[in-house]
């Protein structure tokens, strides 16, 4: 009788751990589209996440202001744009090269509130008053034809001085901001040396590379 008994508890513990684990096999197959999905939504989300950091990243660096210009350069908000006074004289091509290697290039003045900006940097500092400076303005591709070889784009404002451009006598194809005028531009030869303005213009380049 006892063995009966004893045997007949074995049978029901059995069954009831099958229905248990048949109803665990059937909650898990239920499951799993759900642990799908969340899968899904979790990878979503990091992408999301990823690309939210990257966008906030690159607005945080564009509105860094100066530290979006090198160290040396002035930088104006207003303009987007960093400036570098180079404090000896080269030639133009030498003056370019020098603006090259700090990943700028000569400044094209192409507004009334750019060359004033400049010519008040110029005007209010002693060991930039009184010298002249290279700007990017060419002719060299055609005569009387300007342009900023920096953007390759023709002059659109001017700020020449009294009768300026001249080429009387030799060749010139480059412009400067000329000290005895005023800081108005002046056409001279591009052998000649001066000072220089480097620019870097962050609306036309990404403040983000680099």
């Amino acid at each position: 009788m006892w063995l009966k008994m004893m045997f007949l508890m074995a049978i029901m513990f059995a069954i009831g751990k099958s229905t248990t684990l048949a109803a665990d096999n059937c909650n898990i197959k239920n499951l799993t589209p759900d642990v799908t999905r969340l899968q899904a939504a979790l990878a979503t989300q990091k992408e999301t996440n990823e690309f939210v950091k990257n966008e906030l990243n690159m607005l945080k660096r564009y509105l860094a202001g100066p530290k979006a210009c090198p160290k040396e350069f002035v930088y104006n908000p207003s303009l987007q744009s960093c400036y570098l006074f180079i404090a000896y004289e080269r030639t133009w091509y030498q003056a370019r090269q020098i603006c090259r290697a700090h990943q700028a290039d000569l400044a094209s003045v192409e507004s009334q509130a750019e060359h004033v900006y400049l010519t008040g940097i110029i005007t209010l500092d002693a060991s930039l008053r009184g010298y002249q400076y290279f700007l990017s303005g060419s002719d060299a591709k055609k005569e009387g034809q300007w342009i900023w070889t920096s953007t390759n784009k023709p002059f659109e404002y001017t700020r020449w001085g009294t009768n300026e451009p001249s080429s009387h006598g030799y060749p010139k194809e480059c412009v400067m901001m000329y000290h005895p005028v005023g800081y108005n531009w002046a056409d001279v030869g591009c052998t000649t040396i001066y000072r220089a303005i480097c620019e870097i213009n962050l609306q036309q380049r990404s403040p983000f590379i680099g």
